[in-house]
């Protein structure tokens, strides 16, 4: 039998979602559906209140659904601290690559996917600094300046 849960924050209701089962799968069901911040706080609870009940295969799910709405949502300090604790060290590495690819911290992000030897990945994040100095003025702390037109 199927539930339909509605979450309200403060008087705007959010879609319902049909959900049935644990809050591991309504996490993943809200994810699916674009639900990202609800996929989030299921998700969470899910691995806090039902780990102990649910199978390796399932949490293992859950903890990549999560670490993929963080990403989603733009929770990067979420994001790498969840995985730095609830991922191997590989994937929180590739995780930390990302996060720095998107912040546009190109050399970092190339010295990270060089550690894991993607040089595709590496000489795309060298690509996107050559372009950003061709196309921009100097590089101040919050990234590179437009060129002004004469």
């Amino acid at each position: 039998m199927k539930n339909t849960i509605s979450l309200f924050i403060g008087c705007l209701l959010v879609s319902p979602l049909a959900v049935s089962g644990p809050l591991g799968e309504a996490g993943v069901q809200a994810f699916n559906e674009g639900h990202y911040p609800l996929a989030i706080t299921f998700l969470e609870l899910a691995l806090n209140k039902e780990a102990d009940s649910a199978e390796e295969i399932h949490i293992n799910h859950w903890r990549h659904k999560l670490a993929k709405a963080y990403w989603e949502t733009g929770a990067d300090k979420r994001l790498l601290d969840f995985t730095t604790i609830h991922m191997s060290k590989n994937q929180a590495k590739k995780w930390e690559c990302n996060v720095l690819e998107r912040r546009g911290h190109n050399t970092q992000a190339h010295n990270c996917w060089s550690d894991f030897n993607d040089a595709d990945r590496a000489m795309r994040t060298m690509r996107s600094e050559i372009m950003l100095k061709s196309f921009a003025g100097p590089k101040t702390e919050f990234g590179y300046r437009p060129k002004l037109q004469d």
